[in-house]
């Protein structure tokens, strides 16, 4: 790895609730290298979606700092691009609208063919090169999160910060565009933090898995270096023992280890242990080319 790009040095945040103020993270300690893809993976409410609200300077650190390519994180700024679960896509522009947004911020001395080449480019990559002059209401949420998708990597942010990018998403558009994502991170190789409640999801596309212990005062548990070589797909993973043994270590902490929960149910445990890694179906590969909705 090269040197440390993302430094989160004890950071503590705290909200107003019905009980009074709680201390949703505490002593938070996180370093990401230079193109370094890292999932979040913890319970819901355990605070990993108000770290990155953090790191993108959306949301102020009662205590600790956030510092970025060695420049203190303030208040947000171009470097950090976004994605969260819905793709928030201006509703009366088209993709391509939507991509130059970000185009017009990184080359604003581009002409504008130059502008459009390069958005057009962007949406190439996420296969929407075709529905480039659709606006959002003509898309599905699936197509709509890869205009989001390209439009954060037009941005050539110093890191990319993507808060459960899938979760609101069925599962075969979901590998679709983890594949897509895959794709994108593998060409232009940007820092990356991504929120995640998948654990196969985590293990597919993350260098490593940062487990949080569940709130109030939540912190980094434990960190699982990703062994597994790159590029990677569903089919080397489900073969691999090497996965099967990470995957258990991650859900056994989820079950054990992140605290503050009572023993989880018989569906509970079905749910972390389902598996989310079989191959694209056909029609799947049509919508990733882009000829299918």
């Amino acid at each position: 790895m090269s040197a440390r790009h993302l430094v989160l040095s004890g950071i503590a945040k705290s909200f107003d609730g019905p009980s009074g103020r709680q201390r949703v993270v505490d002593g938070f300690d996180l370093e990401v290298e230079a193109r370094e893809l890292v999932a979040l993976i913890g319970h819901s409410g355990c605070g990993k979606s108000t770290v990155l609200s953090m790191v993108a300077g959306l949301t102020k650190p009662d205590v600790g700092s956030i510092v970025l390519g060695g420049r203190a994180v303030k208040d947000p700024g171009p470097d950090r691009g976004m994605v969260f679960q819905s793709a928030c896509l201006l509703p009366w522009m088209t993709a391509l609208q939507n991509v130059l947004l970000a185009v017009e911020q990184v080359m604003p001395s581009a002409t504008r063919a130059q502008q459009r080449a390069s958005a057009m480019h962007y949406l190439e990559l996420v296969g929407l090169d075709d529905a480039a002059a659709r606006k959002p209401a003509e898309l599905s949420m699936g197509m709509r999160q890869r205009v989001g998708l390209a439009r954060a990597f037009a941005c050539r942010p110093d890191v990319l910060l993507l808060d459960e990018p899938f979760g609101m998403l069925d599962s075969i558009t979901r590998m679709e565009l983890q594949d897509v994502l895959l794709s994108l991170w593998s060409e232009h190789r940007i820092t990356a933090l991504m929120v995640t409640h998948d654990v196969d999801e985590a293990l597919l596309l993350s260098d490593r898995v940062v487990m949080m212990t569940s709130g109030p005062h939540a912190h980094v548990g434990e960190i699982l270096e990703v062994a597994l070589e790159r590029p990677r797909n569903r089919r080397m993973l489900v073969e691999d023992a090497r996965f099967d043994a990470m995957r258990e270590r991650v859900i056994g902490f989820l079950e054990e280890r992140a605290g503050h929960h009572a023993a989880p149910t018989d569906e509970e445990r079905d749910e972390l242990e389902s598996l989310s890694l079989a191959e694209p179906s056909s029609k799947a590969e049509a919508t990733i080319s882009g000829s299918a909705p």
